[in-house]
């Protein structure tokens, strides 16, 4: 694979510390997965594909070059960390294919991780204040 369409809904995000992993690629813009999936939150997020909370809000990015997209692949530890799978998103009122790193449930204790109901990480604050943030302690 040479080129892809990928969604990143945390730390690669716009003014997030891992964002320079993308400074020579393509921001497209605002996007939203059409299905639902949950979001845990325990300093990083983790997007869980077999939970439904919410749609996950993030952004569209089209990354160039097999180095960038195995940098890409190491930072996340994909495939035995994070994985990466094709979904469809909603991006400009259209329905577009792209990949996301999703985290196996096997991998993390959720225990003592924070869900962030409206799926959307950028945002915590306007979460917290609206009641869309739940804090499980199991």
């Amino acid at each position: 694979m040479n080129k892809m369409l990928l969604m990143v809904y945390g730390t690669l995000m716009n003014d997030f510390h891992n964002n320079g992993l993308l400074k020579e690629q393509k921001y497209l813009g605002k996007c939203e997965t059409k299905e639902k999936y949950t979001m845990y939150v325990n300093g990083i997020p983790y997007v869980f594909p077999d939970k439904e909370t919410s749609t996950i809000k993030g952004e569209l990015w089209e990354v160039s070059g097999e180095d960038y997209i195995q940098d890409l692949d190491s930072l996340e530890g994909h495939p035995d960390w994070y994985e990466r799978k094709e979904i469809e998103v909603d991006f400009n009122g259209k329905s577009i294919t792209v990949w996301l790193y999703f985290m196996p449930d096997s991998s993390v204790t959720l225990s003592t991780m924070t869900i962030i109901k409206n799926g959307d990480f950028a945002n915590p604050e306007y979460a917290k204040n609206n009641n869309l943030i739940e804090t499980i302690n199991n």
